[in-house]
């Protein structure tokens, strides 16, 4: 007796010891590309802030600004101005314009629209980086 619940021990920690192989997560092509395009928006949309900032000190320096004596000077507070304008308008509108990939398209429909929305995303960064730049030039502040 002693013998059998020995070897019902034994069989007892192989079977434990045996472990399944992990499942591996297969990440759809889809899933990769929506994940890259949210994470590029969520890093564009912590500079909103700043760019709010920046809008307000060029607007309070546009204001405060002699056009007699420095006529050249408020032409560049007003040129980062609108730079500024140009990617924050770029910014809301990607987000108004943002469409999930609609899952009954094929996959290689669904990848391009994302692949659109990334080149999208993309030249809305280089909109919202000139402004923060331009701003900041025009502003004097050091980076």
């Amino acid at each position: 007796m002693r013998g059998i619940s020995i070897a019902c021990l034994l069989v007892a920690l192989q079977l434990a010891g045996c472990k399944q192989p992990a499942e591996e997560v297969v990440v759809s092509p889809v899933d990769s590309l929506r994940t890259i395009v949210m994470d590029l928006h969520n890093v564009e949309m912590e500079k909103m802030g700043e760019m709010k900032m920046l809008e307000r000190e060029l607007k309070s320096a546009i204001e405060e600004a002699d056009s007699l004596s420095d006529p050249g000077k408020l032409e560049l507070l007003q040129q980062a101005l609108t730079q500024l304008d140009s990617g924050d308008f770029a910014m809301k509108s990607w987000m108004r314009n943002w469409k999930e990939p609609d899952t009954l398209a094929s996959i290689e429909n669904q990848v391009t629209g994302l692949t659109q929305q990334h080149d999208s995303m993309k030249r809305t960064k280089e909109l919202m980086q000139k402004g923060i730049d331009a701003a900041k030039l025009v502003l004097g502040h050091e980076e």
